[in-house]
């Protein structure tokens, strides 16, 4: 049986996962009824409309009309097997079972009908039939379509089957193969949130009285911007453990972006605590040098600054902030090293040509200036552009230009 693959609609899968995203046109080319058999051209006829059918998406009919060569010939094994996989495109895999297991008892070899079988098992959420057939064919040499659906049921079934070593792996590989899917992206997504909910459930149960409750309490506050709230678990957590990573650094961050009390100096407290405990720390070196530049104490800034990129090289805002010492001190060549560095590094960031532009007008090179603005003109209007977008997209669900 000869099988060409192309991506169908998304249709609504069984109990097993939520939605599958791909269905299968089938064309079967090459089907033949039986030698010797008396109705050979009646049988020919209903194979070409099958084909007919299935090259214009008609499902239903082809499904028919192999429905129709079977009366005439009920074993011809490879029709069998075509019209099994027709009902699973039609979304009916408890009938298609029957036609593949039936193919397939008398014909192993036919990898597409076991394929299929698989995923008709797994839909039913018969997965303790469906896994062993998933796990080969996924591991086979496929159709990359063909492949990616049995890779998301043998996720889904990984995953109800309570494997969660299995279901990691399969997600990563589908990930590794299918890095742009939207699919695949949110079961893996979906995976990953179910694997830290039971990980958190458990470190809440079996240690409830740990400094790390606290820390991912604060966590979790944080993300909610329930900043006060936030705060006192970080600082319970630091009572528990008092070298514990991190946690003077997010109470910085929470202090410094507090702009109503500014509390700046407790913010750089708590930075300079973080790097006595955590002394690899880059982003409280940066921390500490920014509030520092702030308060015209440049020298020391620029040490911080040049720690931070000493222990994190490709760090952008720790190379603007030198840019921005060397500027206010008219050290324009050192600026524009760090600057041309960030650019780099982050390409569609309209800061460091920003920067860029103030250091070229300043050694009065208009022309390379004036190119510095209109790029951080073009890249403001593109993020706009992309804002707008999303937002379009959020209110409409349609991926377009307003």
């Amino acid at each position: 049986m000869c099988i060409q693959w192309q991506s169908l609609d998304r249709f609504s899968a069984m109990k097993i996962w939520p939605t599958i995203a791909t269905v299968l046109v089938i064309m079967a080319c090459d089907l033949f009824p039986g030698f010797g058999q008396v109705n050979k051209a009646e049988m020919n006829a209903h194979i070409q409309k099958a084909r007919e059918a299935i090259a214009r998406h008609d499902f239903k009919a082809a499904n028919d009309e192999y429905a129709n060569v079977l009366k005439l010939d009920p074993a011809n094994t490879e029709i069998s097997a075509a019209r099994g996989i027709t009902l699973y495109a039609l979304g009916r895999p408890a009938e298609s079972i029957s036609f593949l297991k039936s193919a397939l008892s008398v014909d192993a070899t036919l990898g597409e009908a076991e394929a299929f079988l698989a995923l008709s098992l797994a839909d039913l959420t018969q997965c303790k039939e469906a896994l062993p057939i998933l796990r080969k064919k996924f591991t086979a040499q496929l159709d990359p379509k063909l492949r990616r659906l049995l890779g998301l049921s043998l996720l889904g079934c990984s995953s109800t089957a309570s494997n969660t070593d299995e279901a990691i792996d399969v997600a990563r590989e589908l990930k590794h193969l299918y890095p742009d899917d939207p699919d695949v992206l949110y079961h893996v997504a979906e995976l990953y949130s179910a694997v830290s909910k039971e990980t958190v459930n458990d470190l809440f149960k079996k240690h409830p009285d740990s400094f790390r409750v606290h820390e991912l309490a604060g966590e979790a506050l944080d993300a909610q911007n329930s900043t006060a709230q936030a705060l006192i678990e970080y600082r319970k957590a630091l009572q528990l453990n008092a070298r514990a990573p991190h946690l003077h650094y997010r109470i910085g961050m929470i202090l410094l972006l507090d702009k109503k009390n500014n509390q700046d100096d407790q913010a750089l407290d708590e930075f300079k605590q973080e790097i006595t405990v955590n002394s690899g720390d880059a982003a409280s070196e940066y921390q500490i040098g920014e509030i520092l530049r702030t308060k015209n104490q440049l020298d020391s800034a620029s040490e911080h600054f040049t720690r931070a990129l000493e222990l994190d090289p490709v760090f952008v805002e720790a190379h603007l902030g030198l840019a921005k010492v060397n500027l206010f001190r008219h050290e324009v060549t050192a600026a524009i090293q760090h600057l041309q560095t960030a650019v780099q590094l982050a390409p569609e960031d309209a800061r460091p040509h920003y920067s860029l532009m103030l250091a070229y007008r300043e050694l009065g090179n208009l022309q390379q200036a004036e190119r510095e603005m209109a790029t951080v003109q073009d890249l403001n209007a593109k993020k706009q552009s992309e804002f707008n977008l999303s937002l379009h997209a959020l209110l409409t669900g349609e991926r377009k230009q307003p």
